[in-house]
């Protein structure tokens, strides 16, 4: 097939995500023989190896780039059309025959922030650019032929925000690199690492990996963790932070009293060591369609703490590979399925987390994309 595919950027080092997820599907796209082209405003060489590239420009203000970059990508992407059997948006843009919106519907997830459009009842006001975003999203779900969710929780979302999009949607979840993610990676790095991260060897370790403290519920789980006084364990953050974000997280550690019980670490493009070090992954997420680094935990044999707005956690079963939590803002209810975590067979769960990441592949993501391509391209020639 001929794929037109829509990114902001295809980089090696942004590979998280939802840059992980679209280009390990344009690698295997491209290993499968079809051709590709890429309209995005950056890309590496070895990202986008055999594949045709078309640049997109932007230029202008912030507040409006997300308007210039979906107009950009439109007129880009209008002169192949018609050599195209279709053209798939990871991103945000006009015209596209299939869109995967990687962090779900943009207005229901201002909502679920709590951010007002007015300003409303003291919550804070939406940004210029997020005007232009839902206003896009409005237009591109009304016109895709597909809308590709990686959850069903992210689907019932966006059919609820958006009625009209609801019978156009599919779900099809990410997949995991079962061989980079895997638990023997915890003999071969384990040791190394806890050692680099000053942990004892007999202290458990709750790992959260993530940018966007406050997405992520990074204070929450300080707060739960601090309110149980364990004296066993300690929390790893790792990922992107402000320095306001740093400086949130610092004034929470001195407050509850956990100065050296929490360990924070910067964004990581091969995160392994940090599952190899880890004892349980924890990510209490109030906004996740679908936390690549949670199945990646998984993958490694992690036990996982997680919420039901995480869509990963429609796969798990509560009690076998971890827990899930139903509310992300209960901060004591996160208190205590850390305690259960503390007492579980952390072993046995590990073995179920792994067990379940097998069935969540790579090949099982192209093969449903590439019967959905195909439904869409005979859509196009029938009309």
């Amino acid at each position: 097939m001929r794929i037109g595919t829509v990114v902001v950027d295809l980089l090696d080092v942004k590979r998280v995500g939802s840059e992980r997820r679209y280009g390990e599907l344009l690698r295997r796209l491209e290993r499968r023989g079809h051709e590709l082209h890429l309209f995005a405003r950056r890309w590496d060489e070895a990202a986008a190896w055999n594949i045709a590239c078309h640049r997109i420009p932007v230029r202008g203000p912030a507040a409006i780039t997300p308007l210039l970059f979906a107009l950009s990508a439109f007129l880009v992407a209008r002169r192949w059309r018609s050599r195209l059997d279709l053209v798939h948006s990871h991103t945000q843009s006009l015209g596209d025959d299939v869109v995967s919106p990687g962090g779900g519907a943009y207005l229901a997830y201002l909502r679920a922030i709590g951010r007002d459009r007015w300003g409303r009842a003291g919550r804070e006001a939406w940004r210029p650019q997020d005007n232009a975003r839902v206003f896009i999203e409005r237009r591109q779900f009304r016109s895709a032929r597909r809308i590709v969710t990686n959850s069903a929780w992210s689907s019932r979302v966006l059919a609820a925000t958006y009625p009209f999009a609801a019978g156009r949607t599919r779900c099809i979840y990410n997949g995991v690199d079962t061989k980079y993610f895997s638990p023997r990676i915890r003999e071969e790095l384990r040791d190394g690492t806890r050692a680099r991260l000053g942990l004892a060897p007999a202290e458990v370790a709750f790992l959260l990996v993530g940018t966007g403290i406050h997405r992520k519920g990074v204070l929450e789980l300080l707060e739960a963790f601090g309110a149980q006084g364990f004296v066993t364990a300690r929390v790893v953050i790792v990922g992107r932070r402000s320095g306001a974000e740093d400086a949130a997280i610092d004034r929470t550690v001195r407050r509850l009293g956990l100065e050296g019980r929490v360990i924070c670490q910067d964004f990581a493009a091969d995160p392994r060591p940090y599952y190899a070090a880890a004892d349980a992954f924890v990510l209490p997420t109030k906004w996740d369609p679908f936390s690549n680094a949670t199945v990646e935990a998984l993958a490694c044999g992690l036990p996982v703490i997680t919420t039901a707005t995480n869509g990963v956690s429609e796969l798990l079963t509560h009690g076998r590979e971890g827990f899930v939590d139903a509310d992300p803002h209960d901060i004591g209810a996160l208190g205590r399925t850390l305690a259960h975590m503390l007492d579980a067979d952390r072993a046995r769960m590990g073995e179920a987390a792994r067990a379940l990441a097998e069935t969540v592949t790579w090949q099982r993501h192209v093969d449903a994309m590439l019967t959905l391509y195909a439904e869409v391209a005979e859509e196009r020639r029938s009309r």
